[in-house]
């Protein structure tokens, strides 16, 4: 899906590539039973990559 937005619509996800995508999630050490506050400006492509690894409580800010 990352793959797919950065070659089509990259400025919807802010230019981030799925390999950057992986190293926020890991250094951010999100993963099951996290609870996560989240300020984004990517339409909801990281709230739905935190539901994926389930985290059990996100809150979620965006900015337009």
């Amino acid at each position: 899906m990352c793959d797919f937005y950065f070659t089509y619509y990259p400025e919807k996800i802010c230019h981030l590539r799925s390999d950057m995508l992986g190293y926020l999630l890991h250094y951010a050490n999100v993963s099951a039973e996290s609870r996560v506050m989240l300020v984004e400006n990517t339409r909801g492509f990281l709230a739905g990559t935190l539901l994926e690894r389930k985290a059990e409580y996100i809150l979620r800010v965006e900015f337009n």
